[in-house]
């Protein structure tokens, strides 16, 4: 089975089915995700296993690729890759859409989805995090009861201690995070992908 299959199945699975919430002008939902998942198997999106990721996975939108390490497919049982799978396909989500949004707000609306994931992969349990971006994520799907409720919207107000954490993060802290995210709608490709 190819990555790109993985992803899609990730996607459309019970949990992505079960996502409800808007942030920053998004709507983050199972239809939303589907359409990533559409995108992904139609290769209007192309996965791209790459050796050299220092992350497990990112959302390239000046090339509508999405980049996995590439020994990433024997790893997707563990609902933490899993999980940031589903944090790059709302930026996926997001370019599709040409969200007006500021990297800040990307980056918040990714996080929580993707700690709204594993909390719905782990049937409701919560778990303890050493890493402040991944507690605050949590602390608002909590906080929000995003789990539970559907269609609820996270304002700028409700993950200050989120942007406070991403900030201070070291991937992040060299950004300008009020920079446009840079979503430009998915485009036509032609020639080789994941160059």
């Amino acid at each position: 089975m190819a990555l790109s299959d993985d992803v899609v199945g990730i996607l459309k699975d019970e949990h992505c089915r079960k996502m409800d919430f808007f942030i920053a002008g998004l709507h983050i939902d199972g239809t939303g995700l589907g359409e990533v998942a559409k995108q992904i198997a139609d290769s209007g999106i192309a996965v791209c296993g790459r050796d050299d990721l220092k992350t497990p996975g990112r959302y390239r939108a000046t090339r509508d690729e999405l980049q996995v390490q590439n020994d990433l497919a024997g790893a997707l049982t563990d609902e933490t890759k899993r999980a940031l799978l589903v944090h790059e396909a709302v930026h996926a989500l997001s370019d599709m859409r040409s969200q007006k949004m500021n990297d800040m707000e990307a980056e918040s609306a990714a996080f929580i989805a993707q700690a709204l994931y594993q909390l719905k992969y782990r049937g409701g349990k919560t778990w303890k995090s050493k890493v402040p971006i991944f507690v605050a994520a949590l602390d608002v799907v909590v906080a929000k009861q995003l789990n539970e409720k559907t269609g609820v919207t996270v304002a700028w107000d409700d993950y200050t201690e989120l942007r406070k954490a991403i900030q201070a993060d070291a991937n992040y802290g060299k950004k300008d995070l009020n920079a446009s995210a840079g979503y430009n709608g998915i485009k036509k490709h032609s020639g080789a992908r994941c160059q």
